[in-house]
């Protein structure tokens, strides 16, 4: 399969009900590309911010398969609050 058709896969099966908007989340955070690092340190497909290294350990930010499991532990906690500060995503992650 196709990498994208991987990370789509990977979303649905981590976020479940909730995948619908776990994916335009991602798709508007990093166009589903695994390797997208930002000029403010977010990484990968949810674009995860390095200050969460403290928390989670570094993997997130090379492993797209980490960077949606610690999305989703993120998303436990906050919902789509961590995502809000993405002025251009922010409208998706109040849904």
């Amino acid at each position: 399969l196709p990498i994208k058709q991987k990370v789509l896969a990977e979303i649905k099966r981590v976020f479940g009900k909730r995948a619908e908007e776990a994916i335009a989340v991602a798709k508007c955070e990093s166009g589903l590309n695994i390797n997208a690092v930002s000029r403010t340190a977010d990484y990968s497909i949810f674009q995860i911010n390095a200050i969460h290294t403290k928390r989670f350990g570094s993997e997130f930010m090379t492993s797209w398969k980490e960077n949606i499991a610690v999305a989703k532990r993120l998303f436990d906690e906050q919902s789509w609050r961590p995502w809000y500060s993405s002025d251009k995503c922010h409208q998706l992650a109040y849904k």
